[in-house]
């Protein structure tokens, strides 16, 4: 689930948007979880990156946003989930029209932490996050003049 409630309700032409706090929320498998706690992983935290396409009345910029993890226990059974927080860049849109925000793949780097609090001696694990073909990616759209 991605939301981010200060994305702007129009822009102008030129001008920069404001950044826009995001917050994404994923669910790491059940596989994923087992792995964590068999190598001793009580507690994870990381980043997330993820690529947006602005598709500003037919021009397209790619961007990339980081979000930050914060340390987010391991449960000893299920799924779980992890929260990502943080800013997408400012816009400068060059085009009067319809403009949308698509989201794309991302990278979730975990890094598992014993109990202790020490990360343990797999290091970060990345998890890829890709669009499944027919997956809808239109995240926001507004106007700009």
């Amino acid at each position: 689930m991605v939301s981010s409630p200060d994305l702007p309700d129009s822009a102008a032409v030129g001008v920069p948007t404001a950044p826009a706090s995001a917050t994404v929320t994923s669910t790491v498998s059940d596989d994923v979880r087992n792995t964590l706690w068999w190598i001793g992983g009580r507690s994870v935290d990381g980043t997330l990156t993820t690529n947006i396409a602005v598709d500003n009345a037919g021009s397209v910029q790619n961007l990339s946003s980081t979000l930050t993890i914060p340390n987010t226990p391991v449960p000893s059974s299920g799924t779980f989930q992890v929260v990502a927080s943080g800013t997408l860049p400012a816009l400068t849109l060059a085009n009067a029209g319809t403009t949308s925000i698509n989201l794309g793949t991302a990278d979730l780097a975990l890094t598992p932490r014993y109990q202790n609090g020490e990360p343990t001696w797999i290091g970060v694990v990345h998890v890829p996050c890709t669009v499944k073909a027919g997956q809808v990616t239109k995240f926001y759209e507004f106007q700009v003049a």
